[in-house]
């Protein structure tokens, strides 16, 4: 694992590649994390002080697994052309979370009751052109803040182990291929759209 102590983590070369699994520590809010693998990555036990920026799939398409921990400040993850899933044991994200799995076919499943996504949260697992079926679930043990949208082009599974599900704009929700499912109290600001 590679441990900064109270200083930040760079590694965003388009040319890394991490063949096994990375683990991340640093401390302070200030110090953020960034990585990108060429291809697809498996991040390990995670406690970091501040935020998480992470890409996966830099120039090969590859999947993503965000690992379990903890990451202090917000959370920016991307795969190009590969899955987003995490591993058992759960996120506890202080801050905002932007995650995309850009590409036909390839889904986001962030399952893990022990989840505890503390700010926003945006969800997109479709892009353009998109005609492959893009699934997301998302589980969290608490209520759910999503910025404006939940875009999925397949199957969009929410659950909150306890809490609602707030959007703060409109709710568009493009599930071409599957069910839409909610599992607990919709509470949404704007107008809503369900396709």
């Amino acid at each position: 694992g590679i441990n900064a102590g109270d200083n930040s983590i760079t590694l965003t070369d388009g040319a890394n590649d991490f063949q096994d699994t990375v683990a991340l520590t640093n401390t302070g809010v200030a110090n953020l994390v960034s990585i990108t693998d060429q291809d697809g990555l498996t991040l390990g036990t995670l406690s970091l002080g501040g935020g998480l920026t992470v890409i996966s799939g830099g120039t090969t398409p590859g999947s993503l697994n965000l690992g379990t921990g903890t990451i202090g400040g917000a959370l920016s993850a991307t795969s190009n052309d590969g899955a987003i899933t995490q591993t058992a044991g759960g996120l506890d994200i202080g801050g905002d979370s932007t995650i995309t799995a850009d590409g036909n076919g390839v889904a986001i499943t962030l399952d893990d009751d022990g989840n505890d996504f503390f700010g926003w949260v945006k969800l997109n697992a479709s892009t353009g052109d998109n005609t492959d079926s893009n699934d997301i679930t998302f589980v969290d043990s608490g209520g759910i803040d999503f910025s404006d949208d939940a875009n999925a082009a397949g199957k969009l599974e929410i659950n909150t182990d306890s809490g609602d599900l707030n959007v703060s704009g409109a709710l568009i929700v493009k599930a071409t291929s599957g069910a839409v499912i909610d599992t607990d109290n919709l509470l949404v600001t704007g107008a809503s759209s369900f396709t």
